[in-house]
This record gives structure tokens, sequence and C-alpha cells, in this order.
């Protein structure tokens, strides 16, 4: 006997999806997602196009970059290299 799954697919007319991806400088993707789905045909908008549409919707472009994640990232990159440099030696 077959299973049957409990979940009854909704007809397409219900589905709506909006995504964004490698978004920079837009600090709440979610919003940029929401305006995705509600003015657009898209399902997704990535890169470049997703920072332009997020800015031309209104969202304020602003640096995510504190001094915080900065050092942080400084440290990283720093400890990558220094195992690199052991690796290889």
């Amino acid at each position: 006997m077959p299973q049957h799954s409990r979940f009854l697919p909704a007809p397409a007319s219900h589905m709506c999806t909006g995504a964004v991806a490698y978004l920079k400088d837009v600090r709440n993707a979610i919003s940029a997602a929401r305006l995705v789905m509600e003015h657009t045909q898209h399902t997704i908008l990535a890169g470049g196009a997703a920072t332009r549409f997020a800015q031309q919707m209104g969202l304020p472009l602003q640096t995510l970059n504190t001094e915080r994640s900065m050092q942080a990232w400084q440290q990283r990159c720093a400890a990558v290299a220094r195992w690199r440099g052991k690796a290889a030696g």
C-alpha cells in the first residue's frame, strides 16, 4: 500500500517567494527579499542587481563593517597566513 503524505500541495497561485543573495551594504536582507516577492515576478535577485533593487525600493545602503568585525577579519586572515606558512614548510 503506498504511503500518503499528510501535506497536500498548495496551488501555485498561493506560493509566493522572494529571496536575495550576495546582497551588499543592505542591513535588512529580509526586507529586501519581501520586496522581491511583492514587487517583482522574480524568485531571487543576487549580487549587484539585488543591491540596486533594494536601493531603488528605498532601503538605505550602509556599510555593515564595524571596527570589531574588521579586526576579527584581519585576525582570521593572519591566522590563515600563518597556517599556510606552516603547511607549506
